[in-house]
């Protein structure tokens, strides 16, 4: 057993997921690139922790991430 990360599988999900409700995307979000694709996949929310510590400037990391889908 290993702990991969596959957001792919997110993305697969999101049309099972009931309507109306707030879809979070909890893991593998490496950059704004996994942001924005599980935008568009329909997630309203991501939870990052990777690449704010690996960005070496975490402000930055984060204004990455908000312009994912602009």
């Amino acid at each position: 057993v290993t702990f991969t990360v596959d957001t792919a599988r997110a993305v697969r999900m999101a049309p099972q997921m009931p309507t109306g409700v707030v879809r979070v995307a909890e893991s593998g979000i490496t950059g704004p690139a996994d942001a924005a694709v599980l935008a568009e996949a329909g997630y309203h929310a991501v939870l990052v922790g990777e690449h704010l510590v690996t960005s070496g400037d975490p402000e930055a990391g984060v204004a990455d991430l908000r312009h994912a889908r602009r």
